[in-house]
């Protein structure tokens, strides 16, 4: 029910139907109203809505089709092959998002990445008003993935 407290606790459960013990608990609140959508981007019309930018080297940020999840484009840091050594890339929202008249905001992307494991790592960042970078979630390293992210914000 709306504006009603919840608890809710993870536990994981083996095939034998023995039951861990809880590995998080949250408090949580229903979500009442309308979701809308404050920032969607497919690259299908290129890279108008980012800043695209790097420290050390060079980087060629740019929309591909070689590989998507939307109808027909993603994009790319590496378009013409691996970048060197020592390269910092990120691709940044041009206009910012405003959330100040929201009251639950959840991020969500598909990615695909192959990193070289102990030297490229993955790190999604959020800042607020101009302040610091903070790690949306740890980074993450070692690995191939495809597939969708959500992490709540």
């Amino acid at each position: 029910m709306t504006d009603s407290l919840y608890y809710v606790a993870v536990a994981a459960v083996n095939d034998q139907g023995q039951e861990s013990v809880f590995l998080n608990e949250y408090r949580a609140r229903p979500f009442s109203g309308v979701a809308a959508t404050m920032f969607s981007d497919d690259f299908e019309t290129g890279l108008g809505k980012w800043t695209r930018g790097h420290t050390g080297g060079t980087v060629d940020w740019d929309t591909t089709g070689a590989s998507y999840h939307s109808p027909g484009h993603s994009v790319t840091d590496s378009r013409a092959g691996d970048y060197g050594d020592g390269v910092n890339s990120y691709l940044q929202v041009l206009s910012g998002i405003d959330l100040t008249v929201c009251n639950h905001a959840t991020l969500s992307w598909w990615e695909r990445y192959a990193t070289e494991s102990g030297y490229d790592y993955c790190n999604p960042e959020y800042q607020i008003n101009g302040g610091a970078w903070t790690a949306l979630v740890a980074r993450y390293s070692e690995r191939s993935r495809t597939g969708p992210s959500a992490r709540p914000t």
